[in-house]
């Protein structure tokens, strides 16, 4: 079962959503549209939570870029955007990393699509 969530439609400044329930998913993944007005940068974080009241800064994301056999998969702590640029970017939460809830802290003109593919839809 694949359930895809608009987390974010636009944002002023720096916001954080909602949390969204992540409870039972087998892969996670956030897809950021971005739109970065001159001399600003954007910058998307997630952050997890066990309980939906404390939160951590997840630092595993698995970015979209190009390895050879031999390299390890890139990690990340942000999806980042240059300075006056425009673009689609997206990373994955490490697929054995489990928690019940995810936010995003956006900062810069986004859109945000938080991907989950469920195991089990009793979660749903």
């Amino acid at each position: 079962m694949h359930r895809s969530i608009n987390i974010l439609d636009t944002t002023a400044g720096t916001t954080t959503t909602e949390p969204v329930s992540i409870e039972g998913a087998r892969v996670v993944s956030v897809w950021a549209t971005a739109t970065i007005a001159t001399g600003n940068t954007g910058l998307i974080r997630v952050q997890t939570s066990a309980d939906g009241s404390y939160w951590a800064d997840y630092n595993k994301l698995i970015d979209n870029v190009t390895n050879t056999n031999s390299q390890q998969l890139t990690r990340i702590s942000a999806i980042s955007f240059a300075a006056s640029s425009n673009g689609v970017k997206f990373a994955s939460l490490s697929p054995e990393d489990t928690f019940r809830y995810l936010r995003i802290t956006a900062g810069g003109n986004a859109h945000i699509i938080v991907y989950v593919e469920i195991e089990d839809e009793q979660h749903i």
